[in-house]
């Protein structure tokens, strides 16, 4: 009788066998519904990057209701005297169509002026930054330079894989104005809503609100406080013109100096960072009616150009993700 109860004991438990084949099933499991809590945590933070653009879009429109204006791209004086170089905490690694395998960049251009960021501040729960705009050297060792280093988190997407900021680092910004759609590379055509010393009101939207982009994401937005925070479509830049930088030669523009103003620093190869793009698999725009909605990178590059432009008066079909 004893030993029919422990030989009855010792059938119930499991074998070794068993026990991998269970283990197996698990792992498989595991490994099934990984992808799919990734893509939830990829479509929450997508939706949060929407929420980021429509609180700016929301802010430039309060701002134009205050001003009777949008803000401009940037404020520009009638000489620009001295360009500040700021070098990023870990060098920076591009990859782009337009470059052949990584380009990394350790050193990026500032200038004098103020951008639309800066003059948003109090309209995206900012009114506390009280920005010296009458200071002409913004990145000087004062009030003003303590003040390019708050990171806004309203100007970051949470899915951008931006490199640690140390302390003394300007805040980073993951968005950018539209410029328009410029055929020639170099010559402005003022067709966006965002350029030096611009000034646009609703009315110089004749394509409609809902038919011109306000702001995009991009990859390469870097710091909120760089005067240059837009983007515009260029034909060499391919087709659609998504997730793209260009490069520029340091050595064609004088009296560069490093961030605290201390003489002129050594001539390098810069990128200049002007596309608009993104981490997620389509790039969230906001438009100029305060709506937010994604185009797909393999958007027709006509359509594009099209939503960039507010007075081209082209038909835009409806354009979905």
């Amino acid at each position: 009788m004893v030993r029919s109860q422990v030989s009855s004991r010792r059938l119930s438990g499991f074998t070794l066998v068993e026990l991998l084949v269970v283990i197996a099933i698990i792992g498989l499991l595991v490994a099934m519904l990984l992808p799919a809590v990734q893509r939830s945590r990829e479509a929450s933070r997508r939706t949060s990057c929407a929420n980021n653009l429509r609180q700016v879009s929301l802010a430039a429109l309060n701002y134009l209701d205050a001003h009777r204006s949008f803000p401009s791209g940037w404020v520009e004086g009638p000489v620009e005297t001295r360009r500040y170089l700021v070098s990023t905490p870990e060098p920076l690694l591009l990859d782009s169509p337009d470059i052949v395998g990584k380009t990394s960049c350790k050193i990026l251009l500032m200038r004098q002026w103020w951008s639309w960021p800066a003059l948003m501040l109090s309209y995206i729960e900012q009114g506390n930054s009280a920005i010296d705009f009458d200071r002409p050297e913004k990145h000087a060792p004062f009030q003003n330079h303590t003040l390019i280093q708050t990171p806004i988190s309203t100007l970051v997407c949470p899915t951008a894989p931006l490199p640690g900021r140390p302390s003394g680092t300007p805040g980073y910004n993951s968005y950018r104005g539209n410029a328009g759609y410029w055929p020639d590379s170099i010559a402005p055509t003022f067709n966006g809503m965002f350029y030096a010393n611009s000034s646009l009101d609703d009315r110089d939207i004749v394509d409609g609100l809902s038919q011109t982009i306000l702001f995009g994401e991009t990859q390469y937005g870097m710091y909120w406080a760089d005067s240059h925070q837009v983007a515009r479509i260029r034909d060499e830049s391919g087709d659609p013109p998504f997730d793209r930088f260009y490069l520029m030669e340091l050595d064609n523009f004088p009296n560069y100096l490093d961030l605290y103003g201390q003489g002129l620093v050594e001539p390098h190869t810069m990128p200049i960072l002007y596309s608009f793009g993104s981490f997620h698999e389509t790039v969230n725009m906001s438009y100029a009616d305060g709506s937010v909605r994604p185009i797909a990178k393999n958007v027709d590059g006509q359509v594009i150009r099209a939503l960039c432009t507010r007075n081209g008066r082209e038909a835009i079909a409806e354009v979905l993700e």
